[in-house]
């Protein structure tokens, strides 16, 4: 997809926060600030947003020169989560469909989004989500996918969200029997989850599955290579509307599981801003 004025705006607005959390002097996150923004004034719109991220990201790095600028945030992002991870447990007791449950709580993890404005009460959207429904679902259609297929591969996304992620993964391992596979960036990308912090989160649920990471340095091999480990014959869950951006135009079973954040976005999947949806494109 192209890139509009409003993702340019979106871009700025979250490189702003991030340089904002660099513990760095002003003077230092100014200049860092300026450099970003001249970036973004000359750049191609002919790039996708994502890809124009990419390298935004790498700037604030680079230029910083702290390797990954928002580790404290996602530390937090992940213990916000498990803090409420309880009351996921919980629901799941009462729940006539816990694997629709646990997909729910899966997309309200995805709220949990450094790029997005407002603060997020991490609770009270596991709430409303869980009982709400979905724009877009598809959920009938994951499910007979999933029992001609012996394997599900996660497309991760956000910190947080992964504590709901890994929580969904163990149900389908042991309920439907499905080998696990769960596809991460390598390096550091914004507040985005890496095969770092995957290897230690899991070992703290009961899955066991293959983790496979990614060199994230540079977006298009980076893509490249994520189509290459996608499996044809597997049910894949794709986390998040930036990935959702990288595949859109992809013809193999993947099952987008993303709240729409941007109105760029909601035009295309034709929602809302705001929406939840779980769907086969």
């Amino acid at each position: 997809m192209l890139t509009e004025q409003v993702c340019l705006e979106c871009i700025k607005k979250t490189a702003d926060r991030a340089i904002d959390r660099l513990k760095k002097n002003e003077i230092r996150k100014e200049n860092i600030l300026n450099s970003i923004n001249l970036f973004l004034d000359k750049v191609d719109k002919k790039y996708s947003p994502i890809e124009i991220n990419f390298e935004v990201f790498n700037l604030i790095s680079s230029l910083s020169e702290i390797y990954d600028p928002l580790k404290e945030l996602k530390e937090q992002a992940n213990l916000n989560a498990n803090q409420v991870l309880p009351y996921i447990k919980e629901e799941e007791k009462k729940s006539e469909d816990i694997l629709f449950s646990l997909i729910k709580a899966s997309v309200a993890g995805n709220i949990i989004d450094f790029s997005i404005d407002k603060e997020v009460n991490l609770l009270s959207t596991l709430k409303k989500v869980l009982n709400s429904s979905f724009a877009i679902n598809d959920y009938d259609l994951f499910l007979e996918k999933l029992q001609i297929t012996k394997k599900v591969q996660l497309l991760t996304d956000n910190a947080g969200e992964i504590i709901f992620d890994l929580e969904l993964l163990s149900f389908l391992q042991k309920r439907f029997n499905k080998k696990i596979v769960i596809i991460t960036k390598r390096f550091p990308f914004s507040n985005d989850i890496t095969l770092k912090e995957v290897k230690r989160l899991i070992k703290k649920v009961e899955l066991k599955g293959k983790i496979i990471s990614i060199n994230n340095k540079k977006y298009r091999s980076y893509k490249k290579k994520i189509k290459k480990k996608l499996d044809s014959k597997a049910v894949v869950i794709s986390k998040g509307q930036g990935n959702y951006e990288l595949l859109s135009d992809e013809k193999l079973n993947i099952f987008f599981l993303l709240m729409v954040k941007c109105p760029v976005i909601a035009k295309k999947i034709v929602c809302n801003v705001g929406d939840v949806v779980f769907f086969q494109k």
